[in-house]
């Protein structure tokens, strides 16, 4: 697991989300970029932004609009690029809140795809 990192309110979120995912199945820690990263199936749903917000992956448009009619929902974006596509920050106050976090993250969990691989084929 990755050092702590300094920022308070990311830790915080680190372990609401680590909370978040304890009770469901196949999931699997990984780092990506500077953030500990949930993955189920092989497909990453969700992660903590360097915003300190949970932000889950929602491939289902009717979820994602659910979502962000909660206040202080966003479409997540890294920096000045576009939105991406399906990632929803989740409130920030809502790291406190274990039974609402626990309802998005596991359905980002149950919406995760499996994985795709690229395998090459035989010619």
């Amino acid at each position: 697991m990755p050092a702590a990192p300094a920022n308070p309110r990311i830790a915080a979120a680190r372990e609401a989300l680590a909370r978040a995912v304890a009770g469901l199945d196949g999931v699997a820690l990984r780092k990506v970029l500077a953030s500990e990263a949930w993955f189920a199936r092989g497909s990453l749903f969700a992660l903590v932004s360097r915003d300190a917000r949970v932000v889950v992956r929602l491939p289902d448009e009717s979820a994602q609009d659910e979502l962000l009619a909660v206040a202080g929902a966003r479409p997540w974006k890294i920096g000045a690029k576009a939105p991406m596509r399906a990632w929803i920050e989740l409130p920030e106050e809502m790291n406190g809140d274990r039974k609402t976090l626990a309802k998005w993250v596991k359905r980002g969990w149950e919406l995760a795809p499996t994985a795709k691989t690229n395998r090459k084929r035989a010619t």
